[in-house]
């Protein structure tokens, strides 16, 4: 057992307040203002575990591609995102990050339908640049945390500073019959503490809400290993396509509304977050604010 002095951990938390009231945020934004907000102000903290889940197709890998373009645009020399694909191929993955990143559509991307000054853009432009510098893509179809441990002490060696992990998804990473989720979720856990990173995990949801009477819209409950899960991490949030989940009150549900309903959070309030989604390039926009 580990013992803090209360002085220590009040100096630590006045320490806080000073860069809160002197408005320096801390954690990393994820680029939506009501998204950092319901992530309690600060965006994302170092040490959290942040899971948002999802039926396939409904956008939870989508949401951290964007994020992951949002946080690394500012991301200093030898600061690092990784990100764990453990569905899909590096290269599909990279299709989609340049479709974000340039608001190309993805279909131009993967037939070739682009201009030798759009190639030279992706290739030389800033975000370009960035992605080059400031991003570690990850193939792995059942990654171990200690293949994930090896990678940050490897990184962190060369004089890289790790700013935030994403591993997609959390369902995916190898668990033999010994080890539970929530042990998983605890070495996760140490491993962000020791390296002072958040992280994000996208999460499987349940066939069974396909065949709920009603409104589609997931619970807590029907995130995959739930009862693993809900004490094991500070937030969960759903993407939810109202036009598909049938959105009680939703009379005008246009085809790129896009929200994130919170389900569970360790500040309390459960926050609902209108967000818009472009699916021809795959970025996701703040939705407008109504006066």
């Amino acid at each position: 057992m580990q013992y803090t002095s209360t002085k220590t951990l009040l100096d630590i938390e006045f320490e806080q307040l000073n860069k809160r009231i002197a408005g320096l945020h801390f954690g990393i934004s994820s680029g939506y203002p009501l998204f950092d907000e319901s992530l309690g102000g600060a965006g994302f903290e170092n040490g959290s575990l942040i899971v948002i889940g999802g039926r396939p197709g409904m956008g939870s890998t989508m949401l951290a591609l964007n994020i992951l373009i949002n946080q690394i645009r500012d991301f200093k020399e030898n600061e690092l995102a990784i990100y764990i694909a453990t569905k899909d191929s590096a290269a599909m993955m990279m299709q989609r990050i340049l479709a974000v990143a340039y608001e190309t559509e993805i279909a131009n991307i993967q037939n070739g339908k682009l201009s030798m000054e759009q190639l030279q853009e992706f290739k030389n432009g800033e975000i370009g640049l960035k992605l080059v510098n400031s991003l570690v893509l990850v193939e792995a179809e059942k990654p171990t945390i200690c293949e994930i441990s090896s990678l940050m002490e490897q990184l962190t060696s060369q004089g890289k500073k790790i700013k935030f992990l994403t591993i997609d998804t959390l369902h995916h990473l190898y668990a033999d019959s010994h080890v539970s989720i929530g042990k998983i979720l605890d070495d996760l856990r140490a491993m962000a503490a020791k390296f002072q990173f958040p992280v994000l995990l996208t999460g499987e949801v349940l066939r069974s809400v396909e065949y709920r009477e009603g409104p589609k819209i997931p619970q807590l409950k029907d995130l995959k290993d739930a009862r693993f899960i809900s004490d094991k991490v500070d937030q969960v949030y759903f993407v939810l396509r109202p036009a598909y989940y049938e959105i009680p009150g939703e009379s005008s549900m246009l085809a790129n509304d896009f929200q994130l309903i919170c389900k569970k959070s360790k500040y309390g309030p459960l926050h609902f977050i209108d967000l818009q989604v472009n699916l021809k390039n795959l970025k996701i926009t703040s939705a407008p604010t109504l006066n």
